[in-house]
């Protein structure tokens, strides 16, 4: 009898080391990050306090290799840092299967750490490191700040080793911004699906639209102000960004 239940705490233990060394192996260019954004107004006297007003959202970050996809409800990015170090932009409309392709253009170091971790070393760098803790294979680094004159305040978990971003607030007077890291793929068949998804869509070269004039989804997306530069990154409950900028 005891045989027996050694064999079976053994293979209870021996089941937790391999998952532990699959989570241990994640790659910090071979990821996808799910977060869960929750966007809130509080309202505060000396009677109560309540949240008056509440907004969740659902967005991922996807890394594979010098490849990075964000998504964001039905429209996602896909930023490819080619050989030649200039990066190539592409903008995906999901519901419609569609794309638009822009010119690649240089890039700097500190805007690329920005679309990849979402907050660039520089801006991360300007906070105050509170504590360093060890979660299983990872350090996490604690991170706050506050200022009175914009009345601006935030804390944030950071994994050091894969540089994603585990947990954010971000408050500014009655407005408060939290994001939040719910699961981290590390399977490659999903993450390569993923990006290869959005590859298959019809794309269209962003200085070709105007002689595409009469296709109804390019005027649709025109009309609407989807199809622009768009920025990436992490803002604030005013939509006040917390990185650097770049007009790209």
């Amino acid at each position: 009898m005891k045989s027996y239940i050694a064999i079976f705490l053994l293979l209870i233990f021996t089941s937790f080391l391999v998952k532990a060394e699959q989570t241990c192996h994640l790659r910090a260019d071979l990821l996808g990050a799910y977060y869960q954004l929750t966007n809130s107004n509080t309202h505060s006297n000396e009677q109560e306090y309540s949240i008056t007003d509440k907004a969740v959202h659902l967005s991922s970050l996807w890394r594979t290799n010098q490849k990075v996809l964000s998504i964001n409800g039905e429209q996602s990015t896909t930023w490819y840092r080619l050989n030649n170090g200039l990066v190539q932009k592409t903008t995906h409309f999901d519901h419609f299967k569609r794309s638009i392709e822009y010119q690649a253009k240089p890039m700097s170091e500190e805007y690329w750490q920005q679309i990849r971790q979402l907050i660039p070393d520089s801006k991360k760098h300007t906070l105050t490191l509170v504590n360093t803790t060890a979660d299983g294979c990872y350090q996490q680094e604690q991170y706050q700040w506050h200022s009175d004159d914009s009345n601006l305040s935030g804390k944030l978990l950071w994994n050091k080793n894969l540089n994603i971003m585990t947990e954010l607030t971000i408050t500014q007077g009655d407005k408060k911004s939290h994001w939040q890291l719910q699961k981290i793929e590390r399977n490659q068949d999903v993450i390569n699906q993923v990006f290869a998804q959005r590859a298959n869509y019809q794309s269209t070269d962003f200085a070709d639209i105007g002689d595409n004039e009469s296709d109804p989804f390019l005027i649709k997306m025109i009309n609407l102000g989807f199809i622009d530069h768009s920025a990436s990154g992490i803002y604030n409950a005013n939509g006040e960004s917390m990185a650097i900028q770049h007009n790209h």
